[in-house]
């Protein structure tokens, strides 16, 4: 195994995600990328409408991204990862970064994706699908999802 993808999108899977894609980066000494896909033209963002949607409102937005890629890369090295961040853009207005994710993966071709699952309602994955499960569909390479909360015991 030469390269991992982790997929982030600053949810509140995100730190697990982090730590299990590190974890095995450094075990099986590969490299690990950090790809966010930024969506500009959306109108929501983490599931909250956009409050500022001026320019100068999305350009700090993706700054304000950015920064958060570069602290969490600075973090992964801190542990001798070898890693690197990626930050593209979706023209998804829908806030559906999937075209994207397949389009950047299959480029890449890694050896494994790590992706967060976000455990929504029927009804919500019905009306606005589950970026998880349109990814496992679609890249090239197998996935790990990584789970929102611990399972129970």
């Amino acid at each position: 195994m030469k390269l991992i993808v982790a997929l982030i999108d600053f949810s509140d899977v995100t730190s697990n995600l982090i730590t299990l894609a590190g974890e095995l980066a450094l075990a099986l000494k590969c490299e690990l990328i950090l790809l966010h896909v930024a969506m500009p033209d959306a109108d929501f963002i983490d599931d909250h409408e956009r409050e500022d949607v001026s320019r100068q409102g999305i350009a700090g937005d993706l700054r304000h991204r950015h920064r958060e890629l570069a602290i969490l890369e600075a973090e992964v090295k801190k542990l001798g990862i070898e890693a690197r961040t990626l930050m593209v853009r979706s023209d998804s207005t829908r806030g559906n970064p999937v075209s994207r994710i397949v389009q950047e993966v299959n480029r890449m071709k890694p050896d494994l994706v790590v992706l967060g699952s976000h455990v929504r309602g029927r009804l919500y994955q019905m009306i606005t699908g589950s970026v998880s499960d349109s990814v496992v569909r679609k890249v090239c390479c197998p996935v790990l999802l990584v789970p929102r909360r611990p399972p129970r015991t």
